[in-house]
């Protein structure tokens, strides 16, 4: 490795601002390499930092940042190629991920059914495992050896993805559930009513749906689609979505949550949800005349409930 030292030797400084030259080409090679969405990161900083220390009049104030940063990257890039088997199970982790959010995704808000698959069944398995661990305990269960499959197949691939961990473990946990079986997310939160969790899954997912076409998950066109159905979904229950804690229901909305205490969902309601998500044409029940949007405030007053007059 080549350090920076500090120094204001003229000689030295011409030294130092070529080995910072030298560091930004080799970290633009890194780019091409396919690496990791927190390492390209990671890699993205240190050439900005790099450039500004190279365009400064002394680059001595920079010195420790860089030097810092260059190992901070040669750790990391250990710890995603150190060996062959660890770089393809990290790569395989990942795309299988990418695979199951993309799915869940157009199952959620395009009505395409997706079937877990065998590999993703044995990770959502596990984060439900790590889920339950403090709800339950499982006899005989290898707790070792679940939580190093938890790392190993969820933690260390969602951190090098920089996504919504908890998030994403909902999704998971709920597929494990499911037993792999098509099944959406979205549905449950209508019919009982719950606008806090609709309205987090509405933005986590947007940014989701964003961060996996940052990446070249999956085309322009299924992101088209996957946003066109959560507009939809957003805008059939909600006035103003600010926060997952902070929104203004619609009278639909205080329509299904007025239903859903008073008697049980029956088959019409139910056709009537499963046909909104898809966002196909049919009779809606109309919302009675004096039913006022909600404000939900959950941050200010745990779930605070104000009529706007």
């Amino acid at each position: 490795m080549t350090v920076l030292l500090r120094s204001s030797c003229e000689h030295i400084m011409a030294q130092t601002r070529e080995i910072i030259q030298r560091r930004i080409l080799n970290f633009e090679t890194l780019l091409c390499l396919n690496q990791t969405p927190l390492l390209q990161e990671q890699v993205r900083h240190a050439i900005s930092l790099h450039c500004e220390a190279l365009d400064a009049p002394d680059a001595s104030p920079f010195i420790e940042d860089l030097n810092t940063l260059y190992v901070q990257i040669g750790e990391h890039w250990k710890k995603v190629n150190g060996n062959m088997v660890v770089a393809v199970s990290l790569r395989q982790s990942i795309f299988a991920l990418e695979v199951f959010l993309v799915s869940k995704l157009l199952e959620d808000y395009a009505n395409q059914p997706y079937h877990l698959e065998p590999g993703m069944r044995g990770i959502a398995d596990c984060v439900a495992e790590e889920r339950n661990r403090s709800r339950q305990i499982s006899e005989g269960r290898d707790s070792i050896s679940s939580a190093r499959g938890y790392y190993d197949g969820f933690i260390f691939p969602l951190e090098e993805m920089v996504l919504n961990r908890e998030h994403v473990e909902k999704k998971l946990h709920a597929a494990a559930e499911r037993k792999g079986n098509p099944g959406s997310d979205i549905e449950p939160l209508i019919k009982r009513g719950d606008w806090p969790d609709l309205a987090g899954a509405i933005l986590y997912d947007r940014e989701l749906a964003n961060r996996l076409f940052d990446t070249k998950a999956y085309t322009s066109e299924q992101h088209e689609t996957v946003i066109q159905g959560i507009d939809r979904i957003q805008k059939e229950y909600f006035v103003e979505l600010k926060s997952p804690t902070v929104f203004t229901t619609n009278s639909r909305a205080r329509e299904l949550t007025m239903q859903s205490r008073s008697e049980p969902l029956t088959e019409n309601r139910h056709t009537w949800i499963q046909m909104l998500l898809t966002g196909r044409k049919q009779n809606k029940p109309s919302p009675e005349s004096d039913m006022s949007p909600l404000i939900w405030d959950t941050e200010t007053s745990g779930v605070s409930l104000k009529k706007i007059e």
